[in-house]
């Protein structure tokens, strides 16, 4: 059973600009020191809106937000070719034109849509085209996240202007092979059969190797001598072994070729055709037959076992593993090289089945209570989809994003109107009350709401949260009354799920980045000396206006 890790991270106003300012904090967050990938799916709520050019359900094409999405994105893929963005779309009408930008890292899990094709979630032309970047998602896929819904009565439910984006994910089982190939130079002018060896067979299992020949005058004609002996249901035909074997056993093709001066030679070449390995497998050797330069090359990379149908991909590990010009690996499995170049190709390819092993993904960015009463209403909307209810939920859903409803009244408290660093004297205050019922009609639904990860949105008490880091390092009056809590406990961003079994959900908890950076514990010790500036700096480093956002990050793993 896999265990899927997910980041949630409003990242206020995210555009190109805000990325090259704090895109390597951005990556040393999803990536650890060591260079280990810490996230399979990242959500990233708050891109800059205010697109006037798109309307609610357009695929976006244009402006800052979409550039920071894709900045991060082309980050990631340096990191890993593997990497993959959601195509971005408008969740709100002019003149907010809101987004969920969503990535994924595909060799551990499979975007599968929803397809988007007719009703009101259907994708929408795009209306402007891009001017100075290239999109990473197919121009003609009608797979992108669901921005419009109706209920279990097929009314549109209201989210007073921003709209959730669902997106659906699948973790099928995956085998990966680095496979090579020796491509040798033309070994003399004289006609000759080539290939030395055959590819193993597997008994039931669809198989195809064309023979090369060197050398002689083009064209060559193959033909199959009667002293062969192949196991049932191969064949040799136009210089193409293939069929699917029957039965098990040491078999050997005897073939002639012959060239168009009428010259011809014979070679005996031995075939293995074995039962299956067991499991998910790569059932062809990873050093392929050697090939030689300038003659076609085409061999079926044979796999087995798992559910269903089965898909192979070229699965690169650096984004310089490109194949050569000519050269492919298809679904089926097909290795097909047009001209080999002398050289010894190595590639590595990832095959994966049909295990259904789905899960739904809803982002919301709910404006802040203060601007938007309603807001409350919107958050309890959530629990109206239709996609996320019975009958039509099937699979588990993890709900997350800022939802600017805070249920922990009225023991969470918000620091305002600080004094200045060196003043103690401060004034705090709740929630609005009505934010405690936020959550009430998801969890009446059935959603378990994930209260141990919880934390502050920053920017509505940005003195505030200097203030406290300060008091708590200092312990400087009324340090009894401020903790560490004032910053990491106001439940803005939110986790829900359903449809996990107990002890699915782990690891869920807030990525302190102040207290993870490197010079925090030193900065710690001089604000105790009362020096409060280094530790002010590593404040403003990763929040508010100055830093990253001002949220923190909230992550979850999920085993599916």
């Amino acid at each position: 059973m896999p265990t899927l890790n997910i980041l949630s991270w409003n990242i206020k106003d995210f555009a190109g600009n805000r990325y090259t300012k704090h895109g390597n904090t951005i990556l040393n967050t999803i990536y650890s020191t060591a260079g280990a990938r810490l996230f399979d799916i990242i959500v990233v709520v708050e891109p800059l809106t205010k697109m006037v050019k798109f309307s609610h359900g357009d695929v976006v094409t244009e402006g800052a937000g979409l550039d920071g999405i894709l900045a991060l994105y082309f980050g990631l893929a340096a990191k890993h070719p593997a990497w993959r963005v959601v195509p971005l779309r408008a969740s709100a009408d002019p003149p907010k034109s809101d987004m969920i930008g969503v990535y994924y890292f595909s060799e551990v899990v499979d975007f599968t849509g929803p397809d988007n094709i007719v009703g009101p979630t259907a994708i929408v032309t795009k209306t402007v085209t891009p001017t100075h970047h290239s999109l990473p998602w197919g121009a003609t896929s009608t797979k992108a996240g669901k921005v419009a819904f109706e209920d279990t009565g097929g009314t549109d439910v209201d989210f007073f202007g921003r709209n959730p984006y669902l997106v659906e994910f699948n973790t099928p089982e995956r085998t990966a092979r680095k496979f090579s190939v020796d491509v040798k130079a033309l070994p003399g002018p004289n006609l000759d059969i080539f290939t030395g060896s055959l590819p193993d067979a597997v008994d039931a299992h669809p198989y195809r190797f064309t023979l090369q020949a060197c050398g002689g005058t083009p064209p060559y004609v193959w033909s199959k001598e009667g002293t062969s002996a192949l196991p049932a249901g191969l064949d040799f035909v136009g210089g193409v072994l293939s069929g699917t074997p029957t039965v098990t056993g040491a078999f050997h093709l005897d073939v002639k070729v012959a060239d168009g001066a009428g010259n011809d030679v014979t070679k005996s070449i031995a075939l293995t055709s074995r039962a299956v390995t067991g499991g998910l497998v790569f059932e062809t050797a990873a050093a392929l037959p050697d090939a030689v330069e300038g003659q076609p090359y085409d061999v079926l990379l044979v796999t087995s076992g798992g559910t269903g149908a089965r898909s192979v991909i070229h699965a690169p590990q650096k984004i310089t593993d490109k194949l050569p010009v000519g050269c492919s690996v298809a679904t089926d499995g097909a290795f097909v090289w047009a001209a080999p170049t002398v050289k010894k190709l190595e590639f590595d390819t990832s095959v994966a089945d049909s295990t259904d092993r789905g899960f739904v993904v809803v982002g919301l960015h709910a404006p802040p209570q203060a601007r938007a009463p309603e807001n409350s209403d919107a958050v309890n909307n959530i629990a109206l989809i239709r996609d996320i209810l019975p009958p039509l939920r099937t699979k588990p859903v993890v709900i997350v994003g800022d939802f600017n409803t805070c249920p922990l009244v009225p023991q969470c408290r918000v620091l305002v109107k600080p004094g200045k660093k060196n003043d103690p004297d401060y004034k705090d205050t709740t929630h609005p009350v009505a934010e405690s019922t936020a959550l009430n009609a998801l969890t009446l639904a059935g959603f378990t709401s994930h209260k141990t990860m919880v934390r502050s949105s920053l920017k509505a008490a940005k003195g505030a949260g200097e203030a406290a880091y300060y008091y708590v390092a200092t312990k400087q009056p009324p340090a009894p009354n401020i903790t560490l809590d004032h910053l990491t406990t106001h439940a803005f961003d939110h986790i829900l799920t359903i449809g996990l079994p107990g002890g699915a959900v782990t690891n869920v908890a807030t990525v302190d980045l102040v207290a993870l950076d490197p010079g925090f514990v030193a900065a710690e010790t001089d604000a105790k000396n009362k020096k409060p500036s280094p530790i002010k700096g590593i404040c403003k480093k990763y929040l508010w206006t100055e830093g990253v956002s001002d949220h923190y990050p909230v992550k979850l793993s999920i085993t599916l």
